[in-house]
């Protein structure tokens, strides 16, 4: 199966595109220390400094500038009582640019700006990306920079803390959000909040999902320990009829147990919820035992994310088992639109593009065809909409947690099926 599907042909617009990349700094002449470009290497500024433009796209390149945030605000976004809709869609993106997270965001906000430099269609754009850190140590800036006058839709940070800050104004001024990494259910939701980052919740459903339509639900095994009990309820919401057993810290000890569990309900799927790296001695014993307790017969076995790259386990050893992994984002580089993205980057960056340049990629493509499609009512549409351009799958739904807030969510999640020392999506 195709990981990737083509790009669809461009929107044709009347106009150019007049893509505005606006880094405003929430820095003092004294504080400087978010003037770096996000596009250069250290020691490589002239490189990264290049940008290839297509001829049909207007790209005016990001301009640093160093300015109070409140005065700059105030003087590029007046007062406004309703929105224009003529003129360009405002994107703010608000990101930890520094600390442990900043080549994360550096690489998507790369990934980002690529995207938006190959849009074409029926509306122009203007970003504006800021640092989480100036804009919380600023307190008076949030309430006037998070209005509707000054951002359409708001790419959220990564901490809990930091989204509900800004979600207090958001949900004022009933500003979209996309969440793209947070999966915490500590967030203040609300209809206009969208989570794109499948949370373990959904990788243990869509695991589940998958085993019982390989099998059938009599015949798929939960086996975990017993402190997993909470994420074995979860899966069992969604099927009753699967099995489970619970084994002890030391699953060697109940090769006897799993094996009679097996002949008793012919298993053929069998699912390991385990996620922790602390639990990685107990995921191998595990898949020992059921190595040995399965008596030649051929079982799938499924496994979360965590595992799936672990650089200390060999799975050669389980190449018995029909391994299986899921994953938010998996990026199959042999597809030729992934092989071409990468050498492009390459050739203009002189660095090797990883996921977060095209999950930042991605992003961008959602907003845009969003708009491009339903205009500025989008979110009423979100559940209907399937990204044509974009390198990862999403499946974007509404949901209602306990409270009985509406809010959207990403419940795609890969399969990734391990054979013959490749990881291949199945789903």
């Amino acid at each position: 199966m195709t990981l990737v599907p083509n790009p669809r042909p461009r929107l044709s617009g009347n106009r150019s595109i007049n893509l505005l990349f606006l880094i405003l700094c929430a820095i003092s002449m004294q504080s400087c220390g978010f003037m770096n470009d996000l596009f250069k290497p250290k020691k490589e500024v002239k490189e990264r400094e290049r940008v290839v433009v297509e001829e049909s796209v207007e790209v005016e390149e990001v301009k640093w500038r160093d300015a109070t945030i409140e005065d700059k605000v105030l003087e590029e976004y007046p007062a406004e009582k309703v929105v224009d809709e003529s003129r360009p869609i405002r994107i703010l993106c608000i990101f930890p640019f520094e600390g442990n997270m900043e080549n994360r965001m550096s690489a998507f906000y790369s990934g980002f700006k690529q995207a938006g430099l190959k849009f074409s269609g029926n509306y122009s754009f203007d970003v504006t990306a800021m640092d989480i850190a100036e804009i919380i140590n600023t307190p008076s800036v949030l309430p006037k920079l998070v209005d509707r006058e000054n951002a359409d839709v708001i790419v959220l940070p990564y901490s809990s803390s930091n989204i509900n800050e800004i979600l207090k104004y958001a949900k004022r001024s009933n500003i979209p959000v996309i969440s793209p990494w947070n999966t915490s259910n500590e967030i203040d939701f609300y209809k206009g909040y969208i989570k794109l980052n499948p949370d373990l919740n959904t990788h243990l459903i869509a695991m589940a999902e998958y085993a019982v339509r390989l099998s059938t639900a009599n015949n798929t095994l939960i086996l975990t320990e017993k402190k997993d009990a909470n994420m074995v309820d979860q899966m069992l919401k969604a099927n009753s009829d699967i099995q489970h057993l619970y084994t002890s810290s030391n699953p060697k000890d109940d090769i006897a147990r799993i094996q009679s569990s097996i002949e008793a309900h012919d298993i053929s799927s069998v699912i390991i919820p385990s996620w922790r790296s602390s639990d990685e001695a107990f995921f191998i014993s595990l898949l020992s035992a059921l190595n040995a307790a399965r008596q030649g017969k051929v079982i799938s076995v499924f496994a979360l994310s965590s595992w799936m790259n672990s650089q200390k386990i060999n799975f050669d050893q389980f190449s018995e088992l029909n391994l299986h992994f899921t994953s938010s984002r998996f990026l199959d580089n042999t597809i030729p639109i992934v092989s071409r993205f990468e050498e492009n980057y390459y050739n203009q960056y002189k660095y090797f593009a990883n996921e977060s340049v095209f999950y930042g990629y991605d992003v961008f493509s959602i907003i845009a065809q969003l708009f491009s499609q339903y205009g500025y009512n989008w979110l009423s549409r979100l559940n209907e909409f399937s990204c044509s351009d974009c390198f990862f799958r999403y499946r974007i739904q509404e949901n209602i947690n306990a409270e009985g807030t509406s809010y959207f969510e990403n419940r795609h999640v890969d399969i990734i099926s391990l054979k013959n020392f490749q990881y291949n999506r199945v789903n």
